[in-house]
């Protein structure tokens, strides 16, 4: 009873992270599972048997694995990148086709997952670092009940305070979007050149998390942007108006080509040195000595080839060429989860978008998707095995758990996809929707016909930041150079309003603050609260929006 308790915590905790990051991944293209937050909640609904010491670890590891299996879904689904991308070109796919793509990738992630976890945890025992803190986390509230009282206080506590500025700046009007500068620069009111700040919780929590080297350098690319660049594409009629759709037709291009580039070039930067070619071995021993873990593959396969060529209309050939492209890419990706803590899913949708991508966008767009989803679901399942192992929690309700929160993660996320664009929008200053932008031009680019034609300039925009791209990763990562500008950041500044990025970074420097006058505060909590907070309080808006 108590493990059937702790799977029905977990997708009740679940049901509310998987909405929350279907906004939080449109608006600031950044997806945390959540793990630990959903182990402190886990934890306050647990109280009493911690109270009579009756194995509460495990009960709360179960809980939040099965939390943060639905959170991740937003991911695995597409629904940050690949499913607004076909949104934009409007070729996007019922509901109900979304939800079951999903849980095949998913179902595909957690079986490679089982499939590698002896190789990666219980034989080379990797770090995976999130695994291991968030069992350190479980370890420490069950030791001192206090201190997990102190840390569910600051989750839920900023996250109410963030849900109650949410709802007077979108439902009541009291507040508006945005702060901007009164000032103007050459006869140019800052607030066409979106000098300001964002009255966004979310948007500083983030940046809190992120920390003070990204969002300075997302503020660098978007003074760029809208303080140098922006003007004189007016002025040179590169672009039409001063607004932030006329200016991202022309800013898209730097800023994908530079973000492309620099993961690209990290990419083959670490996998030259992960070793992770050799886990392909150790999965097909793991294939030929364990029966019933053959047959789980093949149902899984068979149900992602059912979803793409039966409900997606793909073509037979090019789901099964995607599907073994992944099956390496995700095995490698693995082993560089385990070393670095750095799921690399957009690398790995990008490499498969131009293996696959000489066809339609569509299906660039759904090959990536396929790469992409499954790496996310294997991140995060050999994640939870790791904190599993920590602690010592049976493997069997962990892989329960793993398939319950995938299919409730589904069943949210994708409704709660459409509540919220039809409130916020795809690409505009309130719902920038990177991953989005970022999926399609790539899909664009690499599709060789039929895609979209560079405005001018843009040609040798997009091969500066090629360069700048490649060059600032190769300093960062070959010799040590991590002062400069982060070029990921970069990019996703060049595509941001400047409100958005100053309020990332005004988020961090309060937390860099906080952090050095007390070093015990509950930061990660808070800022988990208050991106929660705002997501559930959008997600609402929407929900009455919808219902008049």
């Amino acid at each position: 009873m108590d493990v059937a308790r702790s799977l029905l915590i977990g997708a009740f905790i679940g049901v509310f992270a998987s909405a929350a990051n279907v906004y939080t991944g449109l608006k600031v293209a950044f997806v945390d599972p959540g793990a630990m937050a959903a182990a402190i909640l886990a934890f306050a609904f647990m109280r009493r048997n911690a109270e009579r010491n009756e194995g509460v670890a495990d009960l709360v590891n179960i809980a939040q694995t099965t939390s943060a299996s639905a959170a991740v879904m937003v991911v695995v689904t597409g629904l940050a990148g690949p499913v607004p991308a076909l949104d934009m070109i409007g070729d996007l796919p019922p509901s109900w086709v979304w939800a079951a793509w999903g849980c095949g990738l998913g179902g595909l992630g957690i079986w490679i997952a089982v499939a590698l976890r002896g190789a990666l945890i219980d034989h080379s025992d990797l770090a995976f670092p999130t695994g291991v803190a968030t069992a350190e986390v479980i370890e420490v509230m069950t030791r001192d009940q206090a201190v997990g009282r102190r840390s569910a206080t600051a989750l839920v506590g900023f996250a109410i305070g963030a849900a109650l500025l949410t709802g007077l700046r979108n439902s009541s009007g009291v507040l508006p979007e945005s702060w901007m500068l009164p000032i103007a620069i050459a006869g140019v009111p800052a607030a066409a050149l979106t000098l300001g700040f964002s009255l966004s919780p979310l948007v500083a929590a983030t940046g809190a998390l992120v920390g003070l080297r990204v969002t300075s350098s997302m503020v660098l690319g978007s003074l760029v942007a809208w303080v140098i660049l922006v003007p004189r594409l007016l002025a040179c009629h590169a672009i039409e108006r001063l607004e932030y759709g006329s200016a991202m037709t022309w800013l898209m291009w730097p800023g994908v080509t530079l973000m492309m580039s620099s993961v690209l070039a990290a990419f083959v930067m670490d996998f030259s040195r992960a070793g992770g070619l050799l886990d392909l071995g150790r999965l097909g021993r793991e294939l030929r000595d364990r029966s019933s873990l053959r047959w789980t593959g093949v149902l899984a396969v068979i149900a992602v080839l059912a979803v793409g060529v039966l409900a997606l209309d793909l073509s037979l050939r090019l789901v099964v060429a995607a599907l073994a492209i992944t099956l390496v890419l995700a095995t490698i990706s693995a082993r560089a989860v385990g070393e670095t803590d750095v799921a690399p899913v957009g690398q790995i949708g990008t490499i498969t978008q131009g293996l696959m991508g000489s066809g339609s966008l569509p299906s660039s767009l759904l090959a990536g998707s396929l790469s992409a989803g499954v790496t996310a679901s294997v991140a995060q399942s050999l994640w939870s095995f790791k904190t599993t192992a920590k602690l010592g929690t049976p493997r069997g309700p962990i892989v329960l758990a793993q398939v319950l929160g995938m299919v409730v993660g589904a069943l949210v996320a994708v409704p709660t996809y459409a509540l919220v664009v039809r409130t916020h929008g795809l690409g505009t200053a309130d719902m920038p929707a990177w991953g989005a932008v970022a999926w399609r031009v790539t899909a664009e680019a690499v599709q060789g016909s039929g895609g979209m034609s560079l405005p001018p300039w843009a040609t040798l925009a997009v091969a500066l930041a090629c360069v700048a791209g490649v060059g600032l990763t190769t300093l960062e990562r070959g010799f040590g150079w991590r002062w400069l500008p982060s070029p990921v950041a970069l990019a996703m500044g060049l595509m941001s309003p400047v409100s958005f990025s100053a309020t990332m970074a005004f988020g961090a420097l309060i937390a860099l603050g906080v952090a050095r006058r007390r070093p015990a505060a509950h930061i990660a909590e808070a800022a988990s609260g208050a991106i929660a907070g705002e997501s559930l309080c959008a997600v609402a808006v929407a929900l009455v929006a919808a219902a008049r």
